[in-house]
């Protein structure tokens, strides 16, 4: 089921290994699957200038399967393998399996509806300069 979802799926495990990794996440980040099953989360989609803080929130969150990004829908921005960065929607829910906390995560690339609302912005930003003009 996870296999066809529409949405990019990886799961870690307690020690910030990837466990899954669904056919949206190869194509979304450009890494097949037998590569990443194993390496660690913050290795593979986490942006050097965040890695420091992502594992300090993962720390957290083996204690207590809590953190600020546990149930909510966020955007954050996500590394593609050739060094791109990608705006994303993320979605994580943590389970407990065999006494330690894993997580569940599914991410969706909003690159184009980004470039639309910048697109919009734009529009709007000429459109007022028209008319203060």
């Amino acid at each position: 089921m996870l296999e066809h979802a529409g949405d990019a799926f990886v799961s870690i495990d307690a020690g910030g290994a990837i466990t899954e990794w669904n056919k949206e996440a190869e194509e979304t980040f450009g890494w097949p699957r037998a590569h990443v099953l194993g390496l660690r989360l913050d290795q593979v989609l986490i942006p050097a200038e965040h890695r420091e803080a992502h594992n300090r929130g993962f720390a957290r969150f083996l204690g207590s399967g809590m953190g600020p990004v546990i149930g909510q829908r966020i955007e954050v921005i996500a590394l593609h393998r050739t060094g791109r960065l990608i705006p994303v929607e993320l979605s994580v829910s943590a389970l407990k399996e065999g006494g330690q906390w894993i997580a569940h995560a599914f991410l969706r690339d909003i690159s184009e509806r980004k470039a639309s609302e910048e697109k919009l912005a734009a529009s709007e930003r000429h459109l007022r300069d028209i008319m203060n003009n």
